[in-house]
């Protein structure tokens, strides 16, 4: 009995979440044939340093390109870098599958970079409603004029980093428009708000449930509560399409990863299944590692429709993800068009893919599957096509374009404290040691399995849910006597107030 209320108390805990601190001691606590960390790993703080770069396009020749006269011809601008913070919360297991039910929150702060630097882009959420407004039997005077006399086209120019991608330009305008059109209103509720930022807009995943089961350890089961990928879903598409690939790719892939090994996990990026390949060995963190590099952008192994929008089939090296992000135009490519079809690159200025600068890769301890490195660079693009029916004030002559807004870079690096954690458990495999200290095993004894230890907290769960029957029985029939007395009670009262009182007889004295 002791032995269970310390399970129970070891997996209540577990439940509630770790400190970082916890998470070097549970990466070698049961480390069975799988090779990797116990269950609830997947609820820890997520360790490491993780930042974000973003270098911006700038158009130099909006008017050239708008009337058609030239390509555009796009600068970078100096990059400005974020620090990234993503946090677990609400995490839990169910007991019945030994799934992890978490929620992801997610925050960006600036560390350096000027925010104040202006660029020329595509005007997003222009594009949205005028595609939305203008593409449907309106006459050319019709189409959203007064947005196109307050200033607003196709482009917007002199606008500063900031606004553009974190505080918001301003859309004020945009709401009369939308609240006088009822169709509107309910294809466009990312744009009924006074200001309009890329950042705030991203559609990115909020709640995850992960597989803890040694052969699938961290593969998706549901995002956000869904068990598909629903924008891949259709009636012309393999069922495949709309299946989650694997695992978050956040923190670790399941163990035993060799060279032939091809991974696949979900990116939040690009909403569909990233695929890694062997690239070559690595050693620069003290132990063996492997680097594995993203495949191209294109039908990622599945069959070439399964990433096409509206029948359309993008070439090789682009994703239209214009489902996944609520409409919003955007098209997902690696930085400068990197991997991809050359006709994406013939009809713009300023491109240069450079496989040192734009390559994503992750660098991977196999035994254990924990990333120890990565690098995921991508690239936003806009899909600007002319208004079907544009009003006449509006400047257009240009042919419909995919042009580059900006490229960014995710990077992540477990930190110095977890690097070594990883590297004294592979030096002493058999004594499961982090430290000179040992750590003694979160749930169970040092011999136990993953399936004893579920097999345990699933009879904890029977004996607890048993015991809640018995007590609650108990406490019915004890409510259900006390209440039958007391009705017994107030019966015999109620005879004894309603019985006729007998006269009172005078005492006599006999007579002797």
């Amino acid at each position: 009995m002791n032995k269970i209320l310390i399970l129970l108390a070891a997996a209540t805990c577990a439940l509630a979440g770790s400190q970082t601190q916890d998470f070097a001691a549970r990466l070698s606590d049961y480390h069975d044939e799988s090779g990797h960390g116990d269950r609830m790993m997947l609820c820890s703080e997520m360790p490491g340093e993780r930042k974000l770069q973003v270098t911006f396009f700038s158009l130099n020749n909006a008017q050239e390109f708008l009337t058609g006269a030239n390509n555009a011809n796009l600068k970078e601008i100096t990059p400005v870098e974020f620090q990234e913070t993503k946090k677990r919360k609400n995490c839990s297991m169910n007991v019945d599958d030994m799934a992890i039910n978490y929620g992801l929150k997610r925050s960006w702060t600036r560390l350096n970079g000027d925010m104040s630097q202006t660029v020329n882009v595509p005007n997003v959420p222009f594009l949205r409603i005028g595609h939305a407004y203008c593409d449907t039997d309106h006459d050319a005077t019709e189409c959203i004029p007064s947005l196109v006399s307050a200033g607003e086209g196709y482009i917007k120019e002199g606008k500063s980093v900031s606004e553009v991608f974190y505080q918001g330009v301003d859309i004020s305008s945009y709401q009369k428009v939308i609240a006088e059109t009822p169709a509107l209103k309910r294809e466009l509720p990312e744009l009924e708000q006074s200001t309009f930022s890329i950042l705030n807009e991203l559609n990115y995943p909020n709640k995850y449930t992960l597989n803890s089961d040694s052969d699938s350890y961290g593969k998706i089961m549901l995002m956000d509560d869904q068990s598909e990928l629903m924008w891949w879903k259709s009636s012309s598409s393999d069922a495949i399409c709309s299946q989650f690939p694997g695992t978050t790719g956040d923190l670790m892939f399941p163990g035993k990863i060799t060279e032939q090994s091809v991974l696949h996990f979900y990116s939040e990026d690009t909403c569909t299944t990233a695929t890694l390949k062997f690239a070559n060995k690595d050693t620069s963190f003290g132990f063996n590692a492997l680097k594995f590099v993203l495949y191209p952008l294109e039908s990622q192994g599945h069959t070439s429709s399964c990433y096409c929008t509206d029948g359309n089939c993008l070439p090789q090296g682009a994703i239209n993800v214009k489902n996944c992000q609520r409409g919003l135009p955007y098209i997902m490519s690696y930085p400068h068009f990197y991997d991809g079809d050359n006709s994406y690159r013939q009809n713009l200025v300023g491109m240069s893919p450079d496989e040192a600068k734009h390559q994503s890769y992750f660098i991977i301890e196999p035994v254990t599957g924990m990333i120890i490195e990565s690098s995921q660079k991508y690239q936003v693009n806009v899909d600007v096509k002319p208004f079907a029916h544009p009003d006449q004030g509006l400047v257009g002559g240009f042919k419909d374009s995919i042009v580059p807004l900006y490229w960014f870079n995710k990077q992540f690096k477990l930190d110095e404290t977890h690097i070594k954690a990883i590297k004294a458990m592979l030096e002493n495999p058999s004594t499961g040691t982090t430290s000179p200290t040992t750590v003694k095993p979160v749930v169970g004894d040092d011999s136990e399995t993953l399936a004893e230890v579920q097999q345990k907290l699933r009879d904890i769960w029977t004996q607890i849910h048993v015991m809640s029957v018995v007590v609650f029985t108990f406490i019915v029939l004890a409510v259900l006597v006390l209440a039958g007395f007391s009705i017994v009670q107030f019966r015999e009262s109620k005879k004894r107030r309603n019985a006729p009182v007998l006269p009172a007889y005078a005492a006599y004295e006999t007579k002797q």
